[in-house]
């Protein structure tokens, strides 16, 4: 016969064990906690510290922006600010660790979408024609017929009335979508924004594997419809005038390459082609975007800028205004 006190001893051992067990998951489940608290404290912690990379490299773009408007009042793409392995070089030398890309793009070398329309709301006929190019270029290749009903849209987005162009779309048909929503009848803000207006699809903006999407080609800034033909890509060169063949963006593009020849004036073109008449052109630009990617322990930032860059002189002894940032975001 057993003993209640051996009985007793038992379920002392047992209660022990359960105790020990139940303690010891307490403990590894606190100590979960505190790891993962400490992983997101050091993850928070390398953001900011990235965020704060990134402004600085940002003030780094406009040091630069503005360094190269002292020393010259055109734009080229020989300019230093164009030199991505020079840039990525002077961004490295401001930290220690970590790993920092920068970009400088040239938004002036690209067509303005808030230009496509006059004051008085009618098509500006150059900028339309400048559109129709580039979306019935072989790249593009949308068919005349439809560019020309997409342009009608961005037309009626951007005038300031609600009468609708033949082939366009105003509130009367915004309004009746299963999500609706109001035409802006105004400027647009951003390029992502042309994806409200009707014809215009996330294919068309962005591009697809085998065709490359507008949004690259365009800016919402700017509305005196020029482009600075030093920086334009080849796409947006064929699109400035009716004479520009593939054959003449290559000898364009030859030509502007050469650090022998002179791009300060708007009418080095006629040196490749004499005939040529491009009109509604600059050598100088004002808007740039700066992409920024910054990498610090495991831990990656992407962050956009963009730059306003007076071209003329506005200060006595032709001492240009530093740039100035008008947008700022990070991923």
């Amino acid at each position: 016969m057993t003993s209640p006190l051996a009985n007793n001893r038992g379920v002392a051992l047992l209660t022990t064990l359960l105790v020990l067990v139940f303690m010891v998951v307490i403990t590894l489940n606190f100590g979960s906690v505190i790891r993962r608290n400490l992983t997101g404290a050091a993850y928070s912690m390398t953001r900011i510290d990235l965020q704060q990379r990134a402004r600085s490299t940002v003030s780094l773009a406009s040091s630069v922006l503005y360094a190269d408007q002292k020393l010259n009042h055109h734009d080229s793409l020989l300019d230093h600010w164009a030199n991505q392995p020079w840039l990525k070089q002077q961004a490295d030398t401001l930290f220690d660790d970590g790993a920092i890309d920068l970009t400088i793009d040239d938004h002036s070398g690209r067509l303005q979408v808030n230009a496509l329309i006059t004051a008085e709301g009618a098509f500006e006929p150059e900028q339309k024609n400048r559109f129709m190019r580039l979306l019935t270029s072989e790249e593009i290749r949308v068919s005349p017929e439809e560019a020309g009903q997409i342009l009608d849209a961005i037309k009626d987005w951007l005038d300031p009335d609600d009468d609708i162009t033949e082939f366009g779309a105003e509130n009367s048909w915004y309004q009746t979508l299963a999500a609706p929503y109001s035409c802006r009848n105004g400027p647009i803000a951003s390029i992502d924004e042309l994806l409200l207006v009707r014809g215009i699809s996330d294919e068309l903006l962005y591009g697809t594997e085998v065709r490359p999407g507008i949004a690259q080609f365009f800016t919402p800034y700017g509305t005196d419809c020029l482009v600075n033909i030093n920086t334009a890509n080849s796409i947006v060169l064929r699109t400035l005038s009716e004479g520009i063949d593939q054959a003449t963006v290559e000898a364009l593009l030859a030509y502007r390459t050469d650090h022998a020849h002179d791009l300060a004036s708007t009418d080095w073109y006629k040196s490749v082609y004499g005939d040529l008449h491009i009109p509604m052109i600059t050598v100088n630009s004002s808007f740039f975007e700066i992409r920024i990617q910054g990498n610090l322990r495991n831990v990656t930032i992407r962050a956009l800028a963009m730059m306003y860059r007076p071209h003329k002189p506005a200060l006595p002894e032709n001492t240009p205004l530093p740039p100035i940032m008008i947008s700022w975001q990070v991923e």
